[in-house]
């Protein structure tokens, strides 16, 4: 509800389009979900984090290869590049992991907790699930709580266990 009125009050706030589009995805409404990350990117076309989210609820719907469509507006020099790269499938999980480091300790923690809660839901997309929870266990431990990718860490990490459930 608090989404819905920011966007009442300012319907070109992209930020909220992906964080509400984070909470239907995780909700079970991935077309609203992939909705309203199409209309974060358009507002925003140089966010990578709005492109690889829309990738990854694409990729819950069937769909692969969106992301390829942002490409062109997205700064590929730079953090998180490494993980656009490894959403397209065109870098490998050890190479991202080992471009998050960072001789500034913020950073360092900050690149490597995203690095590793997008490793562990390209894992998950491509059928790893034992290969996803190590990194989706790192992110819940070591993620900042305010980072977007806590909570949905904690969520995806639920669901590998809710699946190993007899």
């Amino acid at each position: 509800k608090d989404l819905d009125q920011a966007l009442t009050l300012d319907p070109r706030f992209a930020v909220a389009y992906r964080a509400r589009a984070l909470v239907e995805l995780y909700s079970g409404n991935t077309a609203r979900a992939i909705n309203d990350l199409h209309k974060a990117v358009e507002l925003e076309p140089n966010d990578s984090y709005s492109a690889m989210w829309l990738e990854i609820a694409s990729r819950r719907d069937g769909k692969s290869g969106v992301i390829a469509e942002s490409l062109p507006n997205l700064e590929m020099n730079e953090w998180p590049a490494p993980l656009v790269k490894l959403m397209m499938g065109r870098t490998t999980a050890k190479a991202a992991l080992e471009a998050a480091k960072n001789s500034n300790p913020k950073l360092d923690r900050e690149q490597r907790c995203e690095a590793n809660f997008y490793i562990g839901v390209w894992e998950s997309l491509n059928g790893s699930q034992e290969k996803a929870r190590e990194p989706l266990a790192y992110a819940v431990a070591n993620c900042p709580h305010r980072f977007l990718e806590w909570a949905p860490a904690r969520w995806e990490l639920r669901a590998l266990e809710d699946a190993r459930q007899p």
